[in-house]
């Protein structure tokens, strides 16, 4: 569970391929959600790579969306 917490506190998202290191420039135009085959609200809410990177560094709420995608991924 710790594993869990730290991804989300360095703005990682787990999907299939590994994480999503959403700090990272290549982030700030890429307008798909996280994981297109999610089911977390997150996802289906249609919050984007880009607004996730765009807060992920300022905004607590992205903590906790990262953390709601990253639980319903590993459940």
């Amino acid at each position: 569970m710790n594993n869990l917490f730290s991804l989300k506190r360095f703005g990682c998202a787990l999907v299939d391929s590994g994480q999503l290191n959403l700090n990272k420039q290549i982030y700030e135009k890429d307008h798909r959600v996280i994981d297109e085959k999610c089911i977390c609200s997150v996802c289906q809410s249609g919050y984007t790579r880009s607004y996730l990177n765009t807060i992920v560094s300022k905004e607590t709420t992205a903590c906790h969306l990262l953390t709601i995608h990253n639980v319903a991924y590993q459940v």
